[in-house]
Parts: C-alpha cells; sequence; structure tokens
C-alpha cells in the first residue's frame, strides 16, 4: 500500500491519541493518571528513566522489538501530557507504518 508524504505525520498523530487515551486498567495512560504529580509518575512507571529535566521525564521503552523514548510534561507538577517518540529510522520509509501495524 502506497501512502503519500504528508500521510505519515497524520496517521502517527491519529495513532498517537488513540493510545494515550486509551484508559486501561484505571489509569489513563500506561500506570499514571493525568494530574498526577512527577514523583508519583516515577514510582509508577517501571521502565528505565533516561533523563530528567524540571518539567519534563524520559523513560526508554521498547514497544514490539521498536525502541522508543517516552516524555511526560508536567506544569505546576501536574501530568499534562505525554508522547512517544519513535527512536529507530528506516530507509525505506514504508517501514514506519509497517512498525506502527505491529505495535497495534
Amino acid at each position: 500500500m502506497y501512502y503519500k508524504k504528508w500521510e505519515y505525520p497524520l496517521l502517527l498523530a491519529i495513532i498517537f491519541i488513540l493510545i494515550l487515551t486509551t484508559e486501561t486498567n484505571g489509569y489513563d495512560f500506561r500506570n499514571v493518571n493525568w494530574g498526577m504529580a512527577k514523583e508519583q509518575v516515577k514510582i509508577n512507571e517501571q521502565s528505565d528513566l533516561f533523563s530528567e529535566k524540571e518539567d519534563y521525564l524520559y523513560y526508554t521503552v521498547n514497544l514490539n522489538n521498536y525502541f522508543f523514548l517516552l516524555e511526560y510534561l508536567f506544569q505546576e507538577n501536574k501530568l499534562i501530557r505525554s508522547k512517544y517518540i519513535l527512536l529507530d529510522t528506516f530507509v525505506i520509509k514504508n517501514k514506519y507504518m509497517i512498525a506502527l501495524r505491529k505495535i497495534l
């Protein structure tokens, strides 16, 4: 299947919005809830902490053998946003779509 250049970012955005808004086991995202304090997120997150800044936490995550950086953003010490950043790179651009299908 052929995808146009502009479809990749749109598809990625839709997929990540779906992932971020899916509620499981009483949590909003992974093992955390929106509005949680930074320290509580650090306790609940089971992945390896990669980096910490004043309003950010970064974790390394492996999903279906693809490596991601998981970013948590805090405002006034409350979790307001998170996202996955794909760390793997592919020469063949269609492999990004294959990777996303495997994750979902």
